[in-house]
């Protein structure tokens, strides 16, 4: 039974795509009235730098400067290493730090 219940949630879960991990567009209509994400951001740049952490070779933490000037695809063009750019409006670097472990 726990199984079962899991199993609906996490289909729920990947139709509806709470904090948009999955990038699903399989019901437009709903994820267009969400939220921006960028009104979300702490949340959604940890969920989706915690599930592909493997996933790059480098990661840029700081605030909001350092959002707005690192581009991760720039990067990449340069290095052709893959990078993710973690920086957060109004973060202190310890903050930054205990995202990035």
């Amino acid at each position: 039974m726990v199984c079962l219940i899991t199993l609906c949630i996490s289909v729920f879960n990947y139709f509806v795509d709470p904090f948009y991990i999955y990038k699903t567009k399989l019901i437009n209509n709903f994820n267009i009235k969400k939220s921006q994400i960028k009104q979300q951001e702490r949340i959604t740049k940890i969920f989706e730098f915690k599930l592909d952490k493997n996933k790059y070779d480098a990661i840029f933490i700081g605030s909001s400067k350092v959002d707005f000037a690192l581009s991760p695809s720039y990067y990449e063009k340069l290095t052709k290493n893959k990078a993710k750019n973690l920086a957060l409006v109004g973060a202190s670097i310890e903050e930054e730090i205990d995202i990035a472990k």
